[in-house]
């Protein structure tokens, strides 16, 4: 299969050709470049790091470099497709001592659930079904809360195209005993597909005792928790309160 190779910081990305145009704008710095500025300050040397929804592995191998030998990343991948790529850059990046790279998905619970593989751009792949209408596999979900046990995780980034609210309510109980830095994307279309009102995901992490900012790309700057109009997504960061 043929390879696409970027360098990015330092930082190897390989993935294959429906990979490309994904890879090519990472190393552009055109493809979530500020929020992975501000991911990369957020994780402490020895620190426990989730990725849910880690795609290829660059946030994967962000936190791989900070956190450093002594600390520890998860990184959740359950694309069939997608994991062997994030499984060979957590390798030649030499991170393998501290990574675990985990082929579930993150839910509210333990189960078996279809993920409906996206083709044209497979980040979009999701627990409901996609617009790229790809067909669906099954893939085993877990909990984080019961994925950790008793684990207090310092940062979680949490990427899953409209699942974001069942991946929450399986964290509570890791996010009241670490307080982690929340890194979330809003995508209110995926949102609507699995049948939540775009509102309700900040909503919900402002319950949890966080402040919701979105963060500008454009201007590389973070905003006040107002949620910019017309747009396909945002990433935003929250901080404990």
């Amino acid at each position: 299969m043929p390879t696409v190779h970027v360098e990015v910081d330092g930082l190897h990305l390989n993935g294959g050709e429906a990979h490309r145009a994904y890879l090519e704008a990472v190393r552009r710095d055109e493809r979530e470049a500020h929020m992975a500025e501000l991911f990369g300050r957020a994780v402490r040397p020895g620190a426990l790091i989730v990725d849910v929804g880690a795609f290829l592995g660059h946030f994967t191998l962000i936190a791989a470099r900070r956190t450093g030998s002594g600390g520890r990343v998860l990184a959740f991948e359950p694309d069939p497709r997608d994991r062997p790529w994030l499984e060979r850059n957590v390798a030649e990046n030499g991170f393998d001592d501290r990574v675990e790279t985990v082929g579930l998905a993150v839910s509210d619970g333990p189960g078996r659930l279809p993920l409906y593989l996206a083709e044209q751009d497979r980040s979009q792949s999701s627990l409901f079904p996609t617009r790229d209408g790809g067909p669906p596999v099954e893939v085993e979900a877990v909990s984080l809360d019961g994925f950790l046990g008793g684990a207090a995780p310092d940062v979680i980034k949490i990427d899953v195209e409209g699942a974001e609210l069942r991946a929450l309510e399986g964290m509570r109980r890791s996010i009241a005993r670490g307080r982690p830095i929340l890194f979330v994307e809003w995508n209110p279309e995926a949102l609507r597909r699995a049948g939540v009102l775009p509102d309700e995901l900040p909503r919900r992490i402002e319950e949890l005792g966080y402040r919701v900012e979105p963060i500008d790309e454009r201007r590389r700057r973070l905003l006040e928790p107002v949620f910019p109009e017309a747009t396909t997504y945002v990433n935003v960061r929250c901080v404990p309160v």
